[in-house]
């Protein structure tokens, strides 16, 4: 069975009321808790690959700049993409598992594109430094 994730509302206050509502994710363990601190982390990635995974559908491979292996994800986690035109968009990791080398991303290119997945689709090449935070996990499996 796995163990359960839970996120905790953290509040920042003013005078004026609540200025931000961020969340810490945790995972509950019998005895602890751990912080998966990696949820909220920005981190330097490159495009690895870039390629037609199906009609308007662009898959990317992304590796940390460092050459550094990525925090494991579960199935169901997503990474937050920070693109270069100021947007933050959230896509799925396609194939989650074990500290990876990589990520890997499907995005689909709406054709009402408020400029997320346009510029992925357009935009975007092997090689391109970008950034992301997570995974975070909010559908976490209970096998």
């Amino acid at each position: 069975m796995s163990t359960p994730v839970i996120r905790t509302p953290e509040l920042a206050l003013t005078t004026d009321g609540i200025a931000s509502v961020s969340f810490r994710w945790a995972r509950c363990v019998p005895g602890k808790e751990e912080a998966m601190s990696h949820a909220d982390e920005n981190r330097a990635v490159t495009v690895r690959a870039r390629w037609d995974a199906a009609t308007d559908i662009r898959a990317l491979e992304l590796v940390a700049a460092d050459g550094a292996a990525l925090p494991a994800a579960e199935a169901g986690a997503h990474i937050d993409l920070h693109l270069p035109n100021g947007l933050v968009r959230q896509y799925s990791i396609m194939e989650p598992g074990a500290p990876p080398d990589s990520y890997r991303i499907g995005v689909l290119r709406e054709c009402e594109s408020r400029g997320g997945s346009a510029y992925v689709a357009d935009e975007l090449s092997a090689g391109d430094p970008l950034t992301i935070s997570g995974p975070r996990n909010h559908f976490v499996l209970d096998e």
